[in-house]
């Protein structure tokens, strides 16, 4: 389930689904596309028979897995000829990003190390093993950042698997994806470190183009402790109100 740059949810003909209920697994994934940014605050989900097709499950399934994202406060769903599914307002998913914040305040930490370790094994392996056409991914992706914060969340993520491409490493570049697809950041907080991040990974980026592996798991290092501090910063925190 590979991000695509342009429009991410349209892009699922490899969706595989685990042995495990159907519906699970396809609210997983649109869960994800909503955690990673890539579904915004008000983005309506494609029709319920296209969207049923894109990720290969039942209309009845897929109606599962909408409810199910509807009771957990993510989506909202309308009926009628004008009706469908839209994610959320700002302020709405930042309650959320709340109450998921204090559910999983237990494994939070353990889940930012092993993510730390991954993408720093991965900066260093991209370095080392990067084409010259990864470069040019990699390139092709940082010049697409955004100047506001609906894209770049996207970019981010792209980035990022763009990344794990040049690691050549399958079962690492399914890790990074997992890690993405379970972590969450507040929408406001991705707005105020949009150059924070940007920075980051051009340091990154310039240590893979040297292949410098060193130097470039050194500089993901420093971009895992800044996401690490989002975070940290977020427990106790009222959601900011939302922008008129």
């Amino acid at each position: 389930m590979r991000a695509n740059p342009q429009h991410t949810l349209f892009n699922c003909d490899d969706v595989t689904l685990a042995p495990s209920r159907a519906s699970d697994n396809a609210e997983a994934y649109l869960k994800s596309l909503i955690f990673s940014q890539q579904l915004v605050p008000g983005d309506k989900l494609p029709p319920e028979r296209e969207l049923s097709k894109l990720l290969g499950v039942s209309t009845a399934t897929l109606r599962a897995a909408l409810r199910s994202l509807e009771t957990a406060g993510l989506i909202v769903i309308t009926r009628g000829s004008a009706g469908g599914s839209t994610v959320v307002d700002e302020e709405s998913l930042n309650r959320r990003w709340l109450d998921w914040l204090l559910d999983n305040r237990g494994q939070l930490s353990q889940l930012l190390e092993f993510a730390g370790l991954v993408h720093t094994e991965i900066a260093f392996l991209a370095a080392q093993r990067r084409t010259g056409a990864d470069l040019k991914a990699l390139k092709r992706v940082e010049g697409g950042f955004g100047d506001n914060w609906r894209s770049v969340g996207t970019w981010h993520a792209v980035f990022h698997q763009a990344l794990a491409t040049a690691a050549h490493n399958t079962y690492l570049e399914e890790a990074a994806e997992q890690i993405d697809r379970e972590l969450f950041v507040r929408f406001d907080y991705v707005e105020s470190n949009m150059v924070q991040m940007r920075n980051y990974h051009e340091q990154i980026l310039a240590a893979v183009g040297d292949r410098d592996a060193e130097r470039a798991a050194e500089e993901m290092r420093a971009h895992n402790k800044f996401r690490e501090t989002i975070y940290t910063r977020g427990y106790g925190r009222q959601p900011a109100k939302v922008r008129t």
